[in-house]
């Protein structure tokens, strides 16, 4: 799982988190200023964690569903085991925004 954020100066990371059954852990963060906006730069750095755990351990990535993460997920297919998903909290929060613009209008 991966999940973007931006600390009060600006800078953009990313947390790499990997769900097992015995639970969830903290991978690491990445900054990812240059790279959050980039299909290609955000592929290259999620293909590296999925080496750096093993492709034969990673079988699903979770990301949110920009834009840049559903481009990286085309190329993501090159990896025919691996499944992508976007994260369901996201795309609630992005459908509530939309409807609370319908409200407003």
């Amino acid at each position: 799982m991966c999940d973007g954020w931006t600390n009060g100066k600006g800078r953009s990371f990313t947390n790499f988190l990997v769900n097992s059954p015995s639970g969830t852990i903290f991978l690491k963060s990445i900054g990812t200023k240059n790279v959050i906006k980039d299909a290609k730069q955000m592929f290259k750095l999620l293909d590296y964690v999925v080496e750096e755990i093993g492709k034969d351990n990673v079988v699903q990535v979770v990301t949110n569903g920009a834009s840049n993460f559903v481009a990286t997920r085309k190329m993501l297919e090159k990896r025919t085991k691996l499944f992508w998903s976007p994260c369901a909290a996201h795309c609630l929060d992005l459908i509530l925004e939309d409807i609370g613009q319908l409200l407003v209008l």
